[in-house]
């Protein structure tokens, strides 16, 4: 992999409308908003690209997707600028508005809570990618089950599965990512499960995990079932994932590549220091995309990623917390860990 080559991001560009609540409400009632509402980065085709510039501005960065002719996709362009990521792939469209979530991040719970207007990201497809001239050494598709146009399928072969083959054609490796769909195992498998053998590096959580293998990652009591996670992890393998499956979660990430299997428990964070957690998805992947970039070993690739969520929790937004290269570094190397969960 050239490490002089872009990295390009494709799909979802979101403005995210941050709120601040005690906890969520049970359906019927109300709950206080604490604070201000906090506009920021949203999707991965945003997040993702603006975490690698922050950890190493060198690298050359592309943004494709579709946002609407209004103040939001405004301020999703004016910020992808700003951070010296390429936008002339991203169209801009006047018959939808921008996407947006309200993310409500709990304070009692510590877990965020998305409600998503999917809006001008429907309309991305596969004349987006097509129409994208630069070579890559990786190009990532997300997230998958938020663009619907790539739902469908044409003369049977799903869409999805089309843009993954045309991003092989452009890039050394590709990678994907989905979210985290209430309730959905089924639309989870149908979409997915074909996807998995033209993807290189599969970077998901453990309830994304979870609804495509069926392996229950979490017990009825939210503890973390790490012998379920390897077991997702090998599966999603066995299905067709080419290099390598990581599934991180908040205790820790794990990674299995067709040569070995390498779990890392993720950094002790006092609870005064967490201010939200909303991106620490895309924080984590970013940084473990940069680690794959760079050819760094599987293990130094999940340091990197558990070390950018770490910083990513202590913000208020999903770009807030970017830090440089020095800094996850820094935090690799003194900083304590929590208790494994796996010992391999």
């Amino acid at each position: 992999m050239s490490t002089h080559s872009p990295i390009g991001f494709f799909g979802s560009i979101i403005v995210d409308r941050v709120l601040s609540i005690g906890s969520w409400p049970q359906e019927g009632a109300l709950s206080l908003i604490e604070g201000k509402e906090t506009l920021g980065t949203g999707g991965s085709a945003w997040n993702d690209p603006v975490n690698i510039h922050a950890i190493d501005p060198s690298i050359p960065l592309f943004s494709c997707g579709v946002v609407g002719d209004d103040a939001m996709g405004r301020y999703a362009l004016d910020s992808l600028k700003a951070h010296g990521i390429d936008t002339t792939h991203v169209e801009v469209v006047t018959d939808a508005d921008t996407s947006y979530s309200i993310v409500s991040n709990s304070r009692q719970s510590g877990l965020r809570t998305h409600l998503h207007a999917k809006g001008a990201c429907s309309q991305f497809d596969l004349k987006h990618i097509e129409a994208f001239p630069h070579l890559l050494a990786i190009a990532h598709l997300g997230y998958l089950l938020l663009l619907d146009a790539l739902e469908s399928s044409d003369s049977d072969t799903l869409r999805a599965v089309k843009a993954l083959e045309i991003l092989q054609s452009k890039a050394d490796k590709v990678a994907i990512d989905i979210v985290s769909l209430d309730h959905s195992p089924e639309r989870f498998r149908a979409l997915i499960t074909p996807c998995l053998p033209f993807v290189d590096y599969l970077i998901i959580n453990e309830f994304e995990a979870s609804q495509i293998t069926a392996e229950e990652a979490r017990s009825s009591t939210g503890d973390i079932n790490g012998p379920a996670c390897l077991s997702a992890a090998k599966r999603l393998l066995d299905m067709g994932v080419r290099d390598t499956v990581i599934i991180h979660f908040p205790e820790g990430a794990l990674g299995v590549s067709r040569n070995e299997t390498v779990f890392c428990p993720s950094f002790d964070v006092p609870r005064e220091e967490i201010n939200c957690v909303v991106g620490a998805g895309d924080a984590f992947a970013s940084a473990a995309l940069y680690g794959f970039y760079k050819e760094k070993p599987l293990r130094d690739c999940l340091l990197l990623g558990n070390a950018n969520a770490r910083h990513n929790i202590t913000s208020s937004s999903c770009t807030d917390g970017v830090v440089p290269l020095s800094t996850l570094e820094a935090t690799i190397q003194n900083e304590p860990l929590r208790k494994p969960i796996l010992n391999l």
